[in-house]
């Protein structure tokens, strides 16, 4: 996965966060330590401050590299919408839209509990900056395992 990819990725967050009408201060909270992870700022993927779906990277999203790229993204909207607690219409809506459009799967949400997406993320993410990580070799990743 290329950093392009998190960029991608992130700018997805930011607009999946504000598809139910505002930012949380939950969801800005875990897009900046999940930023700080992968060694991204928030200049990197414009920011915070815009308004709602003004930042729907659609054709990027289509044109991510690979299947982990698109199945990382999938897991961080999960996480962003799993992130205050509540699974808003808007929210819903919105990442079922965005997994068939990618078409590698989704993501049951009844079944995924934010502290699991979130250790999930961070582990992708190390093995994608190239930090710590359990995982070696040959050995799949989680999201591998999705």
């Amino acid at each position: 996965m290329k950093k392009a990819d998190l960029a991608v990725v992130f700018s997805s967050a930011i607009a999946m966060a504000q598809r139910d009408g505002k930012l949380d201060k939950k969801e800005a909270q875990l897009i900046q330590e999940l930023l700080d992870k992968a060694k991204l700022t928030l200049s990197d993927v414009g920011g915070l401050d815009s308004k709602p779906g003004a930042k729907d990277p659609d054709q990027a999203v289509l044109a991510l590299s690979s299947v982990k790229a698109k199945r990382t993204y999938l897991l961080t909207l999960a996480c962003v919408a799993l992130s205050d607690g509540e699974l808003a219409d808007e929210e819903l809506s919105y990442f079922a839209e965005k997994a068939i459009k990618l078409g590698v799967g989704t993501i049951d949400l009844s079944n995924l509990t934010f502290e699991k997406a979130v250790v999930t993320v961070k582990r992708i993410l190390n093995e994608v900056v190239g930090g710590e990580s359990k995982f070696t070799g040959g050995q799949l990743s989680d999201i591998d395992l999705l």
